[in-house]
């Protein structure tokens, strides 16, 4: 089978490069003054996901998350994320293929709540589905499976204005599947990196 001819690592590369160029930039602007404390945020991030069972990367990807401050440096972060691609075989005699992965997860965020550079680490769990059709032939539309998933992750905010910043992060999410052909669990591993813009709210 021929794969598509679009490059999802040149993509990601110009990407890459964007998101460096203006983590430089914004962290050369002065800023008067940053949110303490926030009790909230939420952020809008590109996403690249890198599938390494089939060695398929996923160029196309969004993640919306948020975040409310439980208790010191103690949070509750939920999200949801959606990563396309897609496949054409038609060179072959087959077709043109559309595969997603859609997400939603939630669990604790441990991260520093003050000062303009904020790291933070987390642990969701939650449910990844993963689905795929024949974009013209196949009559019955998506096919999907649902897994249950892990996703420890860690990511920086680096604000640019007293209430706005450069969100750059990474995860690995884990989906825990089962073959039923053989009656066997296995587990394969999702890599994800983020850019994007998080937003935050209440404190001083």
């Amino acid at each position: 089978m021929v794969p598509s001819s679009r490059s999802p690592d040149s993509d990601a590369l110009v990407v890459m490069r964007c998101t460096v160029l203006s983590a430089v930039l914004l962290a050369c602007v002065p800023a008067p003054g940053f949110a303490q404390s926030p009790t909230a945020n939420v952020s809008v991030t590109y996403t690249f996901l890198r599938d390494t069972e089939p060695d398929q990367d996923f160029a196309r990807g969004a993640t919306i998350a948020a975040a409310r401050r439980v208790r010191g440096w103690l949070s509750v972060a939920a999200e949801i994320a959606l990563s396309a691609d897609s496949a054409d075989y038609s060179a072959t005699g087959g077709g043109i293929y559309d595969f997603r992965y859609e997400s939603i997860h939630a669990g604790p965020r441990a991260g520093r709540t003050t000062g303009p550079v904020r790291p933070y680490v987390e642990l969701l769990a939650g449910a990844t589905r993963w689905r795929i059709r024949e974009r013209f032939l196949d009559r019955t539309g998506w096919e999907a499976v649902t897994d249950f998933s892990l996703q420890p992750g860690a990511g920086v905010d680096i604000f640019f204005t007293r209430r706005a910043a450069l969100r750059l992060a990474g995860d690995v999410r884990v989906l825990f599947k089962h073959d039923n052909r053989f009656d066997k669990d296995y587990r394969t591993n999702l890599y994800r990196l983020h850019a994007g813009v998080s937003l935050h709210l209440g404190g001083r």
